[in-house]
């Protein structure tokens, strides 16, 4: 079974299919199949290894994603996957295409912390790379992510801010952000 970081609404049963999302963390050893999710999409993100290549359909489409790359597939069609150059780890959000926005930012730090606003979004920060303090505005509470670890933050109705301060010369991470219009 894949490890699940966090499903939406929290008391969803997955294999019901009662759920707008899904946000999953699977290491791919070898190529495989992606089931099938009819009315839902899928957002796959490459976190760790070289590339992994997508077959669509019937093969007549493919396309290869490197790290840190994103790629959005509808889960109404078959989808093969191939390691090309080794085992790699992806996260992977299933989500209710009708009802469910997702947004992803390649954030890259240089010695500068970065600002950015969330607007009562569900975010999840993704650590890619070196340590990245991440702070939160009002509530000043400050998390350290390190490569691998995923920080969840839950929506409020405020608006808040999150800095990103690189702890050394560089940071990496993803910053996803899930609008689920419920």
């Amino acid at each position: 079974m894949t490890p699940c970081i966090a499903i939406h609404p929290a008391d969803a049963l997955f294999h019901e299919g009662s759920f707008l999302w899904r946000l999953t963390s699977e290491k791919r050893i070898e190529g495989g199949v992606f089931s099938k999710f009819p009315d839902y999409n899928h957002l796959l993100i490459l976190v760790e290894g070289k590339a992994l290549k997508l077959s669509f359909g019937d093969r007549k489409r493919e396309r290869e994603i490197q790290i840190a790359e994103g790629i959005e597939f509808s889960g109404d069609e078959p989808v093969s996957y191939d390691l090309v150059l080794g085992p790699v780890v992806e996260l992977h959000l299933i989500f209710r295409r009708d009802r469910v926005h997702p947004h992803i930012q390649n954030v890259e730090l240089s010695k500068k912390p970065r600002s950015f606003e969330l607007e009562g979004k569900v975010t999840f920060v993704y650590g890619m790379a070196g340590g990245v303090r991440v702070s939160i505005y009002p509530g000043e509470e400050s998390f350290l992510i390190q490569a691998g670890n995923t920080l969840h933050l839950i929506p409020s109705l405020e608006k808040k801010m999150i800095l990103l301060d690189p702890q050394g010369v560089m940071g990496h991470v993803l910053l996803l952000e899930i609008d689920d219009r419920s």
